[in-house]
């Protein structure tokens, strides 16, 4: 196949736009669970329970609106994969009737049964949500720093540093550490 999922994205940029925008407010109301959280304990040691209760009040609040959203990205989610699966479907067949009855039966019916299934499943399922992965940890890495820097800057460097250790150690990253016995 000769497009990506890049293309098929970017066909359906205002459809993927609102699913971006949706898992960036459940990370501002992840972090601000977070972060009510922590105000919330520091309330409470204080003895300010007014204080304590309106940040309780105020993580119920944002863990119900982040748990809303988690079933409206759900279905957004759905709703784009089978917009782009369709399309690539449509590509598929139109590239396969622009061929030659030679070319055409140059291939089993399975080889264009697997590309109008796995592939496009491969594709709209494992690519699409792995972009999505990917898209929702940065903006959680992104508001995590910010609240980590609001409290203190030392403490978005020392989470730096500590994560460089953590890569840098990684059973993934050296196998010197981990090695299998034989």
């Amino acid at each position: 196949m000769d497009k990506h999922l890049r293309h098929y994205l970017w066909e359906f940029k205002g459809q993927n736009s609102l699913l971006v925008i949706i898992v960036l407010f459940m990370a501002v109301m992840q972090t601000a669970n977070g972060i009510g959280s922590a105000n919330a304990l520091t309330a409470l040691v204080a003895g300010q329970f007014p204080k304590f209760f309106l940040c309780v009040g105020l993580m119920t609040a944002a863990y119900a609106l982040y748990c809303g959203l988690m079933g409206v990205q759900q279905y957004q989610f759905s709703r784009c994969r089978q917009l782009m699966n369709t399309a690539i479907r449509r590509d598929i067949t139109a590239r396969l009737s622009d061929t030659s009855y030679e070319v055409f039966h140059s291939q089993s019916p399975a080889v264009y049964a697997s590309w109008l299934t796995n592939d496009v499943h491969t594709i709209g399922v494992n690519e699409f949500y792995d972009a999505l992965e990917i898209v929702e940890s940065s903006f959680s890495v992104i508001f995590a720093a910010a609240a980590l820097t609001a409290y203190h800057y030392s403490l978005s460097i020392a989470v730096l540093v500590l994560a460089v250790v953590v890569y840098l150690v990684s059973p993934r990253r050296s196998t010197r550490l981990y090695r299998p016995i034989h």
